[in-house]
């Protein structure tokens, strides 16, 4: 799995059962990617034909050292991959790379792919797709907040099918203030988040974005589209350090008004890479109180694994035939 931050490929090695719950993490790996092929990969404008070509490839490249350096010499039946986004169109179109044949073929076991496509084809919205593998994951009465690139959000309310859908940016704007700024990559552990003060009247008009709709319409959204009109709209004379705080203050207002709607929901559970963001994780659980807030490791479930991990899920349940979402490429 690679997110929408585009900084590695998150690698799981995972023993499941034939159905049902539960996931027995045996390894993990992050595989980063190099500095130039992330730069194309958060600016593909202007490859054209042959270079997207290459791009898939290149990309298909680092799925298949993530994946061997996580496997070491254990055998494995089946891996699911989703792919690098590099567009993502709600309800139109999307576009991920790493080609599922070439993973296929270097790895020796069929391959799943192509998830988001399937999704999409299905009339989906083509993301999230977290819903699907959570419930297979986690009880019910949770609420699952993945904090990557984009905050989605997954309800797993009792006796109710799982809902979930992009709630708005999570990791994805404060990673590009910071990298706008001059001032490296991404905001460690959310430390300049927390010297800021949150700009009210900014909130304000961030969260009357048409894209962050409180019912959870649209379905998906494209974060890099969204990022980009949210920072547009900041004073030319704000602060980094408020800009930051004001942006775990979105993602933490979206997800207090997501669930105030929903029912008998008895904790949040968080994951992704954001849980390393103390300001992002304090700003949510003052949201969102009284509602207990904890990490999925506290369910079992690595939150930096916890996507990955999903991609197995959903390959299993493709080849079981028990849901329609990918395409395998055989060897």
């Amino acid at each position: 799995m690679s997110g929408t931050s585009a900084d590695g490929v998150d690698a799981a090695l995972v023993r499941l059962p034939v159905s049902g719950p539960g996931a027995e993490l045996l390894a993990f790996h992050c595989e980063p990617y190099e500095e130039q092929l992330r730069t194309v990969l958060l600016d593909p404008a202007g490859l054209g034909p042959a270079g997207l070509a290459r791009l898939d490839a290149a990309v298909a490249d680092v799925f298949i050292r993530a994946a061997r350096s996580c496997m070491g010499e254990t055998p494995c039946d089946l891996a699911g991959s989703h792919g690098q986004t590099l567009v993502h169109l709600p309800g139109e179109a999307t576009l991920q790379v790493g080609d599922g044949c070439r993973l296929a073929e270097a790895l020796q076991v069929n391959v799943v792919s192509d998830f988001r496509q399937a999704h999409l084809a299905r009339g989906l919205g083509g993301a999230p797709l977290s819903p699907l593998f959570d419930a297979l994951l986690f009880p019910p009465g949770r609420a699952v907040l993945n904090l990557g690139g984009t905050a989605n959000l997954t309800l797993l309310e009792e006796g109710a099918d799982p809902t979930g859908w992009d709630l708005g940016p999570a990791n994805g704007l404060s990673d590009r203030v910071v990298r706008s700024n001059g001032l490296g990559e991404m905001d460690t552990e959310g430390s300049s988040a927390a010297k800021g003060t949150v700009d009210e009247a900014l909130l304000a008009i961030w969260l009357d974005d048409p894209a962050l709709a409180p019912t959870g319409a649209p379905h998906s959204m494209d974060t890099a589209e969204v990022c980009g009109r949210l920072q547009a709209a900041a004073p030319p004379d704000s602060q980094v350090t408020d800009l930051l705080a004001t942006a775990a203050a979105l993602t933490a207002r979206l997800t207090a008004r997501a669930l105030a709607g929903a029912d008998g929901i008895e904790e949040l559970l968080l994951c992704g890479g954001g849980v390393h963001n103390r300001a992002l994780t304090a700003a949510i659980e003052e949201a969102v109180s009284p509602l207990p807030v904890h990490t999925t490791a506290e369910r079992g479930i690595d939150p930096d694994a916890r996507e990955a991990i999903g991609m197995a899920v959903l390959a299993r349940e493709r080849l079981a035939g028990r849901s329609p979402m990918g395409k395998v490429s055989a060897p």
